[in-house]
């Protein structure tokens, strides 16, 4: 069995510049390039949680079931699924039609 020898060069200055990121590396993750969608996203993007966990799963399983596929070809399209099934119950809310819950 051979033992490995370690010479100056293999050792860091000092531990601190060998593991943590520098300042120019932390500036350049903030400039992170923000692409058109997303930035016109932005003002149509909405939290939403659930009463119950297994609600955005099942989402995400009804919208596979009916290959409702986002852009970027993977993943399922969750929110062109709950606009299809939020708008006739939020136009019929706005007519007056249902009630408050």
């Amino acid at each position: 069995m051979s033992r490995a020898t370690l010479t100056d060069k293999d050792v860091p200055e000092n531990l601190f510049s060998a593991t943590a990121p520098t300042w120019e590396e932390e500036e350049e993750k903030e400039e992170r390039k923000v692409y058109p969608s997303e930035e016109r996203r932005k003002n149509r993007a909405v939290l939403v949680t659930f009463s119950d966990q297994d609600i955005p799963e099942r989402i995400r399983s009804q919208a596979l079931e009916w290959k409702m596929i986002a852009p970027d070809g993977r993943s399922p399209a969750v929110s062109k699924l709950v606009e299809y099934l939020l708008m006739p119950r939020l136009e019929a809310a706005e007519q007056g039609l249902i009630e408050p819950p």
